[in-house]
């Protein structure tokens, strides 16, 4: 039995308690019936005000539960801005570090070129740091995307790049060379967009 049956039941006994009063007392005492009425309209009103506080308390965890996807889709907004600031700024301070230095320009340049046989032991290093740190920062805007913090207009800009430097790298013989500096999902994702 639910709970709004047995108050049903209750109600419909102190109506027929008020009548056995009713009819063994005085015809036109109305003060059992009064009490009756008053005792059933009581506990109507009881009941209607529970149901209006359950209704309540569910409108206001929607609105709570509103109120939270806006919070989390303000902070997502938030994440992806600065997981692209960040991914930027790497590629910014990377063509900075470049464009400071007239030998790793000049490398890079040859590179670009396909003529990068003529550097010596050191030269060669360095440019393979330098170009590993490139291909490092496809690689976080791509798990950046990967995890929801980069938007896919975003990486859209970072792949067309990334592209862009496969050409060379694999024209040049040179991708093997970069197994141990990439994962070999992004590695394997890389050669899959862009051969």
């Amino acid at each position: 039995m639910t709970n709004k049956s047995i108050e049903e039941a209750e109600c419909a006994r102190y109506f027929m308690n008020g009548i056995a009063i009713l009819s063994q007392s005085r015809p036109h005492t109305l003060l059992p019936l009064l009490w009756v009425l008053c005792a059933w309209i009581t506990i109507m009103q009881i009941s209607k005000f529970k149901e209006i506080g359950e209704a309540l308390s569910i409108v206001a965890v929607l609105i709570t539960l509103v109120f939270l996807i806006l919070e989390v889709r303000e902070n997502t907004a938030a994440i992806r801005t600065e997981s692209y600031g960040e991914s930027i700024t790497r590629l910014n301070d990377w063509r900075l570090q470049l464009a400071s230095d007239k030998e790793l320009t000049r490398m890079f340049a040859q590179f670009n070129s396909g003529n990068l046989t003529n550097l010596d032991g050191t030269e060669s290093q360095q440019f393979s740091f330098v170009y590993g740190s490139l291909w490092s920062i496809y690689e976080s805007a791509y798990f950046a995307r990967s995890y929801g913090t980069l938007g896919e207009s975003e990486w859209i800009r970072f792949e067309q790049m990334m592209c862009r430097q496969f050409e060379l790298v694999t024209e040049q013989d040179y991708w093997s060379s970069m197994d141990l500096l990439l994962s070999p999902e992004f590695k394997s994702y890389a050669q899959a967009q862009c051969e």
